[in-house]
């Protein structure tokens, strides 16, 4: 990605360079061909709609966990940390309900 400085703001594709802005710069890199159409429904793309799936599962068990929390008691690293380890058992074939329990468990009940 490249630092585009210019007095008008682009946004948008253009020639085969996608120009966008962050973090209130402006920035160009080369344009994708790759379509959302194509992440949907392509085989090439089964494993990334599998994980993609497990993420947002365990992003609603971590939630569940942190929202059962005391809120005095919440830190914002706390999700991430309960849904990266509700990621790695769904991932090692751990039920959903199972996996919220055993959260549970070791987190908000004591």
């Amino acid at each position: 990605m490249a630092r585009v400085h210019a007095p008008i703001p682009i946004v948008g594709n253009f020639a085969g360079i996608c120009f966008y802005r962050m973090y209130g710069n402006n920035y160009a890199r080369a344009a994708s061909s790759l379509t959302a159409r194509q992440v949907k429904t392509s085989r090439r793309f089964a494993k990334t709609r599998y994980y993609a799936g497990l993420m947002a599962r365990a992003s609603q068990i971590g939630s569940a966990v942190y929202n059962a929390l005391p809120v005095y008691w919440r830190q914002g690293w706390m999700y991430r940390a309960f849904t990266g380890e509700a990621l790695k058992m769904l991932k090692e074939g751990g039920e959903e309900e199972a996996v919220l329990n055993e959260l549970m468990k070791t987190y908000v009940i004591q």
